[in-house]
């Protein structure tokens, strides 16, 4: 069934929210769909429509690019990401 959904937080390494950055998935159960999400001023996203499992973020900001690995089960759960400043 894919109703869930992974929402964070994209932070620098000040705590202080990141706006712009685009975070999109690279890897995951079975198959998964092609979409991205560009956090908001206060540094939110959402990526809906998925499985339960385990799923690879890239989140890229700048000329920068993380990579950020979560587990897609509890659909209340907001993750917080914490990038370093490019």
């Amino acid at each position: 069934m894919q109703n869930h959904k992974i929402q964070g937080i994209v932070v620098n390494s000040f705590g202080q929210p990141v706006q712009g950055a685009v975070v999109y998935i690279v890897d995951g159960p079975g198959s998964f769909p092609d979409i991205a999400a560009v956090t908001s001023e206060d540094g939110s996203f959402h990526l809906g429509g998925l499985s339960k499992g385990a799923y690879q973020l890239q989140i890229t900001l700048s000329d920068s690019t993380f990579t950020y690995d979560c587990m897609v089960d509890d659909p209340t759960e907001i993750v917080k990401i914490a990038v370093q400043d490019p």
